[in-house]
């Protein structure tokens, strides 16, 4: 990790550790003799309390915060690519965090129980007793430590991920390779994952408590080994800190040992990417002061391509996203503005827009994201349209049918693999031989890719004008 990423993280950290410090002070302050039953209730209370929910939201969003500036940063070497970084408003991740914290405070009460029970020393002075437990919390001060630096590296990583998804890049598993790295890190240093892809969630760092790797954007203009890829990978094969295989190859008992301990770890410590993914939307919507959702009736009747049109126009030239959904009466269903690169919807909003044709703005003219084709099925979407100051595109079904999951994991997702790799290394050449520049494999990329995946997809008709 650079020390962009690193320095304002393990600040957070550090006044992480401090919040759960002072929340056990105060649990520790007792008012009774009946110990055994007031502490465990004081601790928890505390870590229960709107005081904690707040200060912990607090360093959430500077976390938060400084990941998706560092991703920002990562992505503009890359492509010149923005996004805004979030300020604002966590709700579903900091329940997650309060929920975890209150398991840590059961563990420490269970502690605080056991050692009274052992000690025999219910009836002390109540100064006295708060005193001791202190020395005892310091002997455990391990449990903070680790939950902290364990919990800020998830949310950091997930962050960073989320916005490299955006963009619909890979990412690589980078590790720090010497003779502290542990198996796990050593097994995934090098793999290539796309970033909005089932294994990248999976086997994102960190994995395992002091988690020292990260993940970093791959260049498009960077040709990757096809046996560094996850679905190529031989896991047996390391690799060196240069992402060269070494010889020999690790005992495969090990390495199955290696991935149940990651397993396991992802299932007692893994925040589950849903609550993450929902608590980011609702960060960068805030922050961005986004539209209300709005129900819109129409004015004078008009056809509904005329009335798309008109919406299109107002948005083509915008610097930011903006988008409409149309019923076939030619209702707004569904109208919203986002950042530079995204627009999030919600699964409430989500609801509304099955059959509609939805049409959004890309400040810089590229055709449609894999995020929006899938979102497309996802949603089943009747049309769905781009209008921008260079080109305008349109991806439907010729039938008239609404899209649907099945099209999307049966046929569009592996074609649009398949030719993903196909034009990168197309556009590579291109751009080594100087027969082309990487802003026009930039803007260029997905239009040639879509327009290949239709061919093999007779259903399909995807257009650009």
């Amino acid at each position: 990790m650079t020390l962009l990423k690193t320095i304002p993280i393990v600040k957070a950290e550090n006044r992480l550790i401090s919040l759960i410090e002072r929340t056990f002070e105060k649990g520790f302050n007792v008012k009774t003799l009946n110990y055994q039953q007031e502490l465990p209730q004081n601790v928890k209370r505390w870590f229960q309390s709107k005081t904690y929910e707040k200060q912990l939201n607090d360093i959430l969003t500077e976390i938060i915060r400084h990941s998706l500036k560092y991703a920002n940063g990562q992505l503009q070497e890359l492509t010149a690519a923005t996004i805004t970084a979030a300020k604002e408003e966590p709700h579903i991740l900091t329940k997650e965090a309060v929920r975890i914290s209150t398991e840590l405070a059961d563990e420490v009460a269970q502690s605080i129980v056991v050692m009274l029970d052992k000690d025999q020393i219910y009836y002390r002075n109540p100064v006295q007793l708060s005193r001791q437990i202190k020395q005892y919390w310091g002997g455990e001060r391990y449990r903070a430590l680790r939950f902290t630096r364990t919990f800020s590296a998830d949310v950091a990583t997930h962050s960073e991920l989320y916005t490299y998804a955006q963009r619909g890049i890979q990412v690589e598993f980078y590790a720090e390779i010497d003779d502290r790295t542990s198996p796990q890190c050593r097994a995934l240093h090098g793999t290539v994952f796309d970033a909005d892809s089932r294994e990248a969630a999976m086997y994102r760092c960190p994995l395992h408590h002091n988690c020292r790797s990260g993940l970093r954007p791959v260049p498009i203009t960077r040709e990757v080994n096809p046996a560094r890829l996850f679905k190529n990978r031989d896991f047996r094969r390391q690799m060196d800190q240069n992402g060269n295989f070494l010889d020999g190859l690790v005992d495969e008992k090990k390495l199955r040992k290696t991935f149940k301990n990651i397993d396991t770890f992802n299932q007692k410590y893994r925040i589950d990417k849903f609550i993450l993914d929902q608590d980011l939307e609702a960060r960068i919507a805030r922050e961005k002061g986004l539209m209300e959702t709005l129900s819109v009736e129409p004015g004078p009747r008009k056809s509904l391509a005329n009335l798309i049109k008109k919406h299109e126009d107002e948005i083509r030239h915008k610097s930011y996203e903006n988008c409409f959904a149309f019923g076939p009466d030619g209702k707004i269903l569904f109208k919203k503005s986002g950042s530079k690169d995204t627009i999030i919807i919600t699964p409430e909003e989500g609801k509304k827009l099955k059959g509609a044709v939805f049409t959004h703005n890309h400040p810089g003219s590229s055709s449609f994201s894999p995020a929006d084709i899938r979102t497309s099925c996802g949603l089943g979407l009747k049309e769905i349209r781009i209008a921008s100051s260079k080109f305008s595109y349109t991806m439907r079904l010729k039938d008239g049918s609404n899209f649907n999951d099945t099209l999307w994991n049966d046929k569009v997702e592996p074609a649009m693999n398949h030719y993903y790799r196909e034009v990168k290394d197309e556009f590579m050449r291109k751009i080594n031989s100087g027969d082309l520049s990487i802003p026009d494999a930039e803007l260029l990329h997905w239009h040639e890719v879509w327009s290949r995946v239709v061919k093999d997809i007779p259903e399909l008709e995807y257009r650009r004008t």
